[in-house]
């Protein structure tokens, strides 16, 4: 009885290895290849609750989001011969897990040493037929997009043609940075403040030159109101004199005694003009002919 009891023990834990063996899960994320002796029997398992012979088949399991391959910063010459220094990563996935697996062992560090060299020689090869200003900020006249946006899908072209030998998809690739080395950034900067220098001048030559239009203009228009103005007064100081004359005249003609009286008030007022002033004349002199006695 022992033994049976033993038996059925050893049974039931033998199922329960062998079960637990025989069933393997895949996850959402997931995909899956079934080997039998380290030959792929089945491809593309999908995520779920799945059966397998234990001891004969082996179940590889690859994760398929997104990975990313993050490239070194590398110096790509320009047709001009400039340096330039072209950060860029790429995102694949797993398409194909059994070329995946037989390719690189299903090993993405290893995909990803294989990808590097064939991503950064396709944009060397292609910056090599660009001039700088083209890569930094040049526009393609006919679509209008970028040359960098354009270079990007020339090389995706390229790449996934790469990707698909290796069992992967590229599904994006993108250029982060671009950056010049310190002697083109020196070079550049000398340029631009070359530029700001003679933008400056050229300004300051105009704002002179419009300063000089108008001080001239308004020196112009200056002596213009000035002669005006003198001619003006010149004509009413005309006319004034004539008008005094006038009633001068009349004065005159009614009471000749009493205007040659008051000219020689005239006369002693601007004369004597200073406390002090001495004048020396005779006694006879008709200068004081209102100050003798009759």
């Amino acid at each position: 009885m022992n033994q049976r009891i033993t038996q059925i023990v050893i049974g039931a834990v033998i199922a329960v290895f062998l079960l637990a063996n025989s069933i393997y899960i895949v996850k959402q994320w997931e995909t899956a290849i079934r080997l039998q002796f380290g030959v792929v029997q089945q491809n593309n398992i999908g995520p779920g609750l799945h059966f397998k012979v234990p001891f004969i088949n082996t179940i590889k399991k690859f994760d398929r989001r997104l990975q990313t391959l993050d490239t070194d910063p590398e110096p790509f010459l320009t047709l001009e011969k400039k340096n330039l220094i072209v950060d860029t990563f790429v995102q694949w996935r797993v398409e194909d897990p059994k070329v995946f697996y037989e390719r690189v062992q299903g090993n993405p560090a290893r995909l990803n040493n294989l990808l590097r060299p064939v991503v950064q020689d396709n944009y060397r090869a292609e910056f090599a037929n660009r001039n700088l200003q083209d890569v930094v900020a040049g526009i393609d006249e006919v679509s209008g997009n970028t040359t960098r946006s354009i270079i990007q899908n020339d090389i995706l072209k390229n790449v996934r043609l790469t990707g698909e030998q290796y069992g992967i998809a590229i599904v994006d690739m993108r250029i982060k940075g671009v950056e010049l080395p310190e002697d083109v950034k020196q070079s550049v900067y000398d340029r631009m403040n070359s530029e700001r220098e003679r933008a400056a001048k050229e300004f300051r030559a105009r704002g002179e030159a419009t300063y000089v239009e108008k001080v001239a203009k308004a020196d112009k228009e200056r002596e213009i109101r000035l002669a005006d103005a003198y001619k003006k007064a010149e004509i009413l100081r005309g006319e004034g004199d004539a008008i005094a004359a006038e009633v001068y005249a009349k004065s005159f003609s009614a009471n000749p005694e009493f205007y040659e009286f008051n000219r020689s008030l005239e006369v002693y007022q601007k004369s004597i003009k200073r406390d002090g002033d001495i004048l020396i004349l005779d006694t006879d002199s008709e200068f004081f002919k209102y100050f003798q006695p009759k």
